[in-house]
């Protein structure tokens, strides 16, 4: 019994110095530098916050509670310990690069914390203010993680606080970024491998949704997240969010425009009859219902209106099959991506909406589409988006998702079906 509970303590604790801490800055570029908000969303999880724009993320792994085993290298020294309301603490970097130094009480609640860029080498840190209770501490970098216990015996009511104050020939660190106590930090649980997005708001004079981007958090690669914010609003004044995707930008939602971006109104046609005999542009909302459909599903547009070169807001395009490919091909294939650019859950997919995980912040949803003869179909089970590319004559191609199935395929049908457009910039 006493080797099992060994076994488990070792594994805990391993587990617990392996887990993974950041601290994410966020900043906007472009038509605005200000941030009013950020929507922070872990998929993986289910999870979500809102938090200011000048707040910082921490992505905070389990963070152990328990004592190092005996015999093992504490590689944190702290003294005094026991502190009276303060101590300081050293410890030696391995490479040039970011370190996260992070104060937990024994709920797993963080304290304080700071970021710091610092050079191999032996470096010193001063706590004060910290309160009577037992306190982990915790040092983490992309390549290795200490972890050691703190017992005050102070009554301090003095803020908590953090400083650095000396580091390798007695010079300072090489530069430190954001020192924030917690509660300017927002805490969100976090596993690697979990797909976080952050959606982002900012204010935009004459529209009343200002800017609103999205970008895939990962902190394996970024920690200084950026915003660029720069128009996507159509001549009915409605303003788009958008998703950074690699190197294209996309809209996020589907356009509902009923004006060309000249201004011009784009013909809307609701009788069966007239759709199947237009040959010019025309659209509609799903089952000529724009208070049940045309805010989450936007438009359907037949490809007369793709064509007019005209139809997404200034700086925007309907994009051609060949950048489709390459968003598709930028997330496994045609087999895969299907499932990750659909809305996760089945508030608008049909179950079992295979693969959703939405991993990109594309948010497809299937808002079905108006047939040959003028007919709907396919809300709930099935997303159509045209393409700007034409095929002979009479037909474009388009993309297709499905509820059933996580692939993402291009196929070829008549110019005058009612589809989605997705727009993504110049």
């Amino acid at each position: 019994m006493k080797r099992i509970s060994l076994a488990l303590l070792v594994a805990f604790s391993v587990a617990s110095l392996n887990a993974q801490n950041y601290l994410i800055n966020f900043s906007g570029v472009g038509e605005s530098t200000e941030i009013s908000s950020i929507l922070i969303e872990n998929l993986t999880k289910g999870t979500n916050l809102t938090m200011s724009g000048s707040d910082i993320l921490h992505l905070s792994g389990t963070v152990g509670i328990n004592e190092l085993l005996p015999g093992s290298i504490n590689k944190v020294n702290i003294h005094p310990n026991p502190a009276n309301g303060f101590c300081t603490f050293d410890f030696e970097t391995r490479t040039n690069g970011q370190v996260n130094v992070g104060l937990y009480d024994l709920t797993g609640k963080q304290v304080m914390s700071q970021r710091d860029i610092l050079a191999a080498g032996s470096h010193t840190y001063r706590l004060t203010g910290i309160g009577s209770g037992i306190y982990i501490l915790k040092v983490t970098s992309g390549s290795y993680s200490f972890t050691s216990k703190i017992v005050s015996q102070s009554k301090s009511m003095l803020q908590a606080g953090m400083e650095y104050v000396s580091g390798p020939d007695g010079k300072s660190n090489t530069g430190t970024v954001n020192r924030k106590a917690s509660k300017e930090t927002v805490t969100m649980g976090y596993a690697e491998g979990d797909v976080v997005h952050a959606t982002a708001t900012a204010s935009a004079p004459g529209y009343p949704y200002g800017y609103v981007v999205t970008v895939v958090v990962d902190p394996e690669d970024e920690l200084d997240v950026v915003f660029d914010f720069f128009p996507c609003y159509d001549k009915d004044g409605f303003s788009y969010p958008v998703t950074k995707i690699g190197d294209q930008m996309w809209m996020k939602e589907c356009l509902r425009s009923t004006k060309f971006n000249d201004g011009s109104d784009i013909p809307k046609v609701t009788d069966a009859t007239e759709w199947a005999r237009q040959g010019l542009s025309a659209y509609c909302w799903y089952d000529n219902d724009s208070t049940k459909y045309a805010e989450t599903y936007g438009a359907l547009y037949n490809w007369y209106t793709v064509k007019s070169d005209k139809l997404c807001p200034a700086g925007w395009h309907v994009p051609d099959s060949d950048e489709w490919a390459t968003l598709v091909t930028s997330l496994g294939g045609n087999t895969v991506a299907g499932g990750k650019l659909k809305e996760i859950g089945f508030d608008h997919w049909a179950d079992p909406n295979t693969g959703a995980t939405n991993q990109v912040g594309f948010t497809a949803l299937p808002a079905g589409r108006r047939d040959l003869m003028g007919h709907f179909d396919g809300v709930g089970n099935t997303g159509y988006w045209w393409t700007s590319s034409k095929v002979g004559d009479g037909s474009a191609k388009y993309i297709i998702i499905i509820a059933s199935a996580k692939y993402a395929f291009e196929g070829t049908d008549n110019q005058t079906l009612g589809m989605s457009v997705r727009c993504v910039k110049d």
